[in-house]
């Protein structure tokens, strides 16, 4: 302990957690880049490493319930064009879906302030269905 910080009491975590399932959903997109064959750490072999560029990336696009803690998730692959919000506005409503099999109404829905969240189709399948929309402060 050579700093006086550490004798001080961490601030508590305020966690967010609302009371009742689907009261609140956090959507989210990570672009996850595509890894072909194995790395030269495992086989030695440089050689081939420049061609390997440009492979592509495919979607996770994820929704967690506040409460549950319940998840829904699914990886898109790359498709040519600018579709991201496409693919965000089809998975909101395929998640919204699967909630409602399990018997959950979702109330909000609480994204970043990607593109894809702004788009006129995501707010179209919000206003579809009938949910809130609350965006992460920037």
């Amino acid at each position: 302990m050579n700093r006086l910080s550490a004798l001080e009491p961490k601030p508590e975590l305020v966690r967010s957690e609302r009371a009742a399932p689907g009261e609140l959903i956090h959507l989210d997109i990570k672009g996850l880049g595509r890894i072909e064959g194995i790395g030269h750490r495992i086989t030695g072999n440089r050689s081939g490493q420049s061609r390997n560029r440009g492979i592509g990336w495919d979607h996770l696009h994820v929704a967690i319930d506040d409460a549950s803690r319940l998840a829904h998730v699914e990886v898109l692959p790359p498709r040519p064009g600018p579709r991201l919000d496409q693919d965000a506005a089809a998975f909101l409503e395929r998640t919204l879906a699967w909630f409602r099999r399990l018997g959950v109404k979702v109330e909000r829905v609480m994204t970043d302030n990607g593109s894809a969240s702004w788009s006129k189709r995501f707010a179209a399948a919000l206003a579809k269905a009938g949910v809130r929309q609350i965006r992460t402060r920037p």
